[in-house]
């Protein structure tokens, strides 16, 4: 049992994965912007982190380049869990440290879990 922090600003998303991943037997903590999001990472010490890139008050890259310079954090899996299908924003996410960056609109959410399966698996997590 991995347990997955999931950032997003669209509440209908934070349900949907929450429950999805809760039901895969994962403890799923939720958060609505990056500031939120980078409080709970301190308090619940994801395995993952699925992270939106624009969120209000931090956006995705800003609180992706805070994870990695804290010693903390800086192991952390970052998934990007985006709508932005740009090829310089790819690049900008996988250069700052995250393991993936998923478009949402091109996977299912059962194909979203299975790439957060195989994290886990590399990581040694069930």
């Amino acid at each position: 049992m991995a347990k997955i922090l999931v950032v997003d600003d669209s509440p209908a998303l934070l349900e949907l994965y929450s429950f999805t991943l809760n039901s895969e037997g994962h403890e799923v903590e939720t958060a609505k912007d990056g500031v939120e999001g980078l409080e709970k990472i301190k308090k619940f010490s994801p395995d993952i982190v699925l992270l939106d890139i624009l969120m209000p008050n931090k956006d995705g890259f800003e609180v992706l380049k805070e994870l990695k310079k804290d010693k903390k954090t800086k192991d952390i899996s970052i998934l990007l869990l985006t709508n932005v299908d740009e090829q310089s924003k790819v690049e900008e996410g996988l250069k700052l440290g995250a393991m993936d960056y998923i478009v949402k609109f091109q996977q299912t959410p059962n194909q979203v879990v299975e790439e957060i399966r195989q994290v886990l698996q590399k990581k040694g997590i069930k």
